[in-house]
């Protein structure tokens, strides 16, 4: 289920579920005790809050969001819709509060006692400002699935608002070449690419239609 963080309150994700009917087996993770047996059903929190040093404690209502829904984040700037998602993937520590994972047999945890590790397995992120390791569109797609087709891999970049023409040399091009010079707007679409083809139970996106045009805006929820 996505997550989306739109200042403007545009739900940007509805159209990424046919996307995700390309065969994500090879991103499952076997069932063990540290692992989330069935995938994720739903994420619940308490009111969570998180204090600062020089500034006013951060506070987030209670909530939830439960497998096949989009949940859209809305709110000025600095109010603390970024740094729920920071503490989502384990970058930071609630002051107070908890966040609860169910799993798909119906087990119940807090999300501090599930191993970073395999929970970053089943998230996509797409954050601000986005940054890709050195080699070709290609090379990236293929680590995050070695069998990911051309057609698809192309199906992925339209639904993300890359036009074909955006990329001279196609899936060939180099990332340093494609994202020195270009917009941010860009550079947020090929991560919004990325995470689709990654896969996961839960896609959570950072402001991915800042700094896009209108057609790109509208490209993911076509």
């Amino acid at each position: 289920f996505p997550v989306t963080i739109e200042s403007d309150g545009v739900a940007v994700a509805n159209g990424i579920f046919a996307v995700l009917e390309i065969d994500n087996r090879e991103q499952r993770l076997d069932v063990t005790e540290t692992s989330i047996g069935g995938g994720i059903a739903e994420i619940s929190w308490s009111t969570l809050e998180i204090q600062y040093a020089e500034r006013s404690p951060i506070v987030i209502p209670p909530g939830s969001v439960r497998k096949g829904e989009i949940l859209v984040l809305t709110g000025p700037s600095g109010i603390g819709k970024s740094t729920f998602f920071s503490n989502l993937l384990g970058f930071q520590n609630l002051t107070s509060g908890e966040i609860r994972v169910t799993d798909g047999v119906g087990t119940s945890r807090p999300l501090s006692d599930i191993p970073v590790g395999k929970w970053r397995e089943r998230c996509s992120w797409v954050p601000q400002s986005p940054t890709f390791p050195p080699g070709t569109i290609k090379e990236m797609f293929h680590s995050l699935k070695p069998l990911l087709s051309e057609a698809d891999a192309w199906r992925i970049l339209r639904t993300s608002g890359i036009r074909r023409g955006e990329l001279p040399s196609g899936l060939d091009s180099q990332l340093t070449d494609f994202t020195s010079g270009i917009s941010l707007g860009q550079v947020r679409r090929l991560a919004t690419a990325r995470a689709l083809i990654k896969g996961g139970d839960l896609f959570l996106f950072d402001e991915p239609t800042a700094s896009t045009d209108e057609l790109s805006e509208t490209a993911p929820v076509s």
